[in-house]
């Protein structure tokens, strides 16, 4: 049992996954006050969401074998994460910002 050996990297790890949760809900709360996401989305919640859907991506033992990159899936996990929670000015937030990056790519 982790937790009866290791309690304080346990905890340790907690309070890093706590610590993600409330930046990545800071953010969200800032995007939601500029308009960018939509005003209905608890932050929190969405932000811990997001951070178990990494954490299953992580454990995932098929991407590879099925052919794709993990850089990649991330990347897809973000943008569709985003994309679900932004207002029509978030998404074309989101997709100038996706076009200025992959045109910066090709240079």
């Amino acid at each position: 049992d982790m937790q009866r050996l290791y309690p304080e990297a346990i905890e340790r790890h907690h309070n890093n996954e706590k610590q993600f949760i409330s930046h990545m809900g800071s953010v969200l709360q800032r995007a939601q006050d500029e308009g960018l996401v939509i005003a209905a989305i608890n932050t929190s919640i969405a932000s811990f969401l997001f951070l178990n859907q990494l954490k299953s991506l992580h454990k995932n033992p098929y991407i590879e074998t099925m052919g794709f990159n993990k850089v990649t899936v991330y990347e897809a996990a973000f943008i569709n994460f985003l994309r679900g929670l932004a207002t029509i000015k978030g998404i074309e937030y989101i997709d100038s910002q996706i076009d200025s990056l992959r045109t910066n790519k090709k240079d």
